[in-house]
């Protein structure tokens, strides 16, 4: 997202990418499009050479405002402008650690120093935004909600779609169910398996697809073989496609314990595919339960396995559904409505005293 919306604002400001860390494999897409990334070489711990590092950095390229991507920017961000005050910073929270703990001191440093040295804070969801509040100690007059958005999805026709499916060894009369996400605990993968693993017997046509890699890779393998479901659900592993894959699915889960505003599942929406989420972050901010697809509780099997049952068994519905989601995608959720938020949003900043 940082690099799509870099690359829209560059139409307008000259933008620059700053890694705390090395740069990663989008990095190649900025650069081939004209976008500096430079990498701050961060070293563990807190680098108290960072703050120095952004302003020299600011100074020779006459920033005018930081917008940090999550938390530990941010830290970085604030404390450059204690040594540099010209240049203007914006906050915006994407997602939160699970489970949250309670500091009191960053809090209260949050609260008397953070937010003042901050113009202004965005959250992708209402629950991120009470979370700063409550967790981080931002005043919530200082925290604007605007979610995240995506590209319209560019649709294969029927007959290719088809054909792509039969490459994943997936029938025309199969159900698809799949996801796709960083392969980490807080996604709650095993809930996924063992809903999954529940329906089997019934409907021998329910096929599994996830896209996708990360920390938990090898346990999923050993637990998809465990279940005997080796024949029943594919791993793609990290796919630059993702937005094509997702075009196989009848039916897109998330079973997070944790969640801000998930890209997948707007791009899902796009592709008009109903979405079984878990009641947690923004999941039911975006769909709406029983009208654009399933709201279940945080970690519940019997409540996952009868989504899945409704899903599956009432295919009418859940192609109306797919194509109420698709709808509230267009008015709500797509890329140009988010930016011209943030435009709006760093026009203000940058006019304000």
């Amino acid at each position: 997202m940082a690099i799509d919306m870099a690359i829209s604002f560059s139409k307008v400001y000259d933008m620059f990418i700053l890694c705390l860390d090395e740069p990663g494999t989008w990095a190649s897409i900025a650069k081939q499009r004209g976008i500096p990334v430079y990498s701050l070489n961060r070293r563990p711990g807190i680098d108290w050479k960072i703050p120095g590092k952004l302003k020299a950095f600011a100074k020779k390229n006459r920033i005018d405002l930081f917008h940090a991507h999550q938390y530990t920017p941010w830290f970085y961000a604030v404390l450059s402008r204690i040594i540099y005050p010209r240049v203007k910073l914006l906050f915006q929270e994407h997602g939160r650690h699970y489970p949250e703990i309670k500091k009191t001191k960053r809090k209260l440093i949050n609260r008397s120093i953070f937010q003042h040295m901050t113009a202004a804070c965005t959250a992708v969801s209402k629950d991120i935004k009470h979370r700063l509040v409550f967790y981080e100690g931002i005043a919530p007059i200082k925290i604007k909600t605007i979610y995240n958005g995506v590209h319209p999805i560019n649709q294969c026709s029927l007959s290719k779609l088809q054909g792509f499916r039969e490459k994943f060894n997936f029938k025309s009369t199969d159900v698809v169910m799949g996801t796709i996400g960083r392969m980490d605990p807080i996604k709650n993968l095993p809930l996924f398996l063992e809903g999954f693993k529940g329906l089997t017997q019934k409907y021998s046509n329910l096929k599994g697809l996830i896209v996708g890699d990360g920390p938990l890779m090898p346990f999923i393998k050993t637990r998809i073989k465990q279940l005997g479901l080796e024949h029943h659900i594919v791993l793609t592993g990290f796919r630059s496609d993702a937005t094509l894959l997702v075009q196989m699915m009848d039916i897109f889960t998330l079973t997070s314990f944790s969640e801000g505003t998930s890209m997948a599942l707007l791009e899902a929406m796009a592709c008009g595919i109903p979405a079984i989420v878990t009641d947690v972050g923004g999941n039911p901010e975006i769909v709406e339960d029983q009208k654009t697809g399933w709201v279940v509780p945080s970690n519940d099997l019997n409540g996952l396995k009868s989504a899945l049952k409704d899903a599956i068994s009432n295919p009418e519905k859940r192609i109306a559904m797919g194509k109420a989601a698709k709808k509230r995608y267009k008015t709500q959720f797509t890329f140009e409505i988010m930016l011209k938020s943030y435009q709006k949003l760093y026009g203000n900043i940058l006019e304000s005293q």
